[in-house]
């Protein structure tokens, strides 16, 4: 199996990122993503990354290499081998009030083709972006998209039957 195989059959929840931060993962910037509640990712885990509007779209999948626990000032302050990605006042913003924060160290990113919210609906029904993280089933998104099959001859020859004679 290729990486990108690999990254997709074994990816178990969707996380929901601003496309900005879903840039910095992907190019190296940004090594770690932080939750202000615990969604339950594990170290070891692949998780889809979704870029949130205007993008809308599946672009990555990256595995966890660690989850910890922080203080948000402490963090801050001294935030040892991990490139956080954010400004001070997007970080005011987000953690100010926040007492703990879940910080999920990436170990590794592999690109995905991008999975557009319309193919996303196809495959999910009832799809709708996200802005909390997901679990979802194992390669979920590379299962073929359910197609009805066409009609065989006989229901054609039937539906035309009723519909050219409605007393029937």
């Amino acid at each position: 199996m290729t990486p990108l195989e690999v990254a997709a059959a074994d990816a178990r929840w969707i996380l929901p990122v601003r496309p900005l931060y879903a840039g910095l993962i992907r190019s190296g910037r940004k090594n770690c993503e932080l939750r202000s509640y615990s969604a339950g990712i594990a170290a070891g885990d692949w998780v889809l990354l979704y870029s949130r509007a205007p993008v809308s779209a599946i672009t990555a999948a990256i595995r966890i290499g660690a989850v910890e626990q922080h203080c948000p000032d402490r963090l801050w302050t001294d935030p040892g081998p991990h490139r956080l990605g954010v400004t001070a006042t997007a970080w005011q913003r987000a953690f100010a009030s926040v007492p703990t924060i879940w910080l999920h160290t990436i170990a590794s990113v592999v690109e995905l083709p991008r999975i557009g919210r319309a193919e996303l609906t196809d495959r999910w029904p009832g799809w709708r972006p996200l802005q909390r993280v997901q679990r979802r089933s194992p390669a979920a998104w590379l299962e073929p998209v359910p197609v009805r099959p066409a009609p065989t001859r006989d229901v054609q020859l039937l539906l035309a039957i009723t519909f050219a004679h409605p007393s029937m």
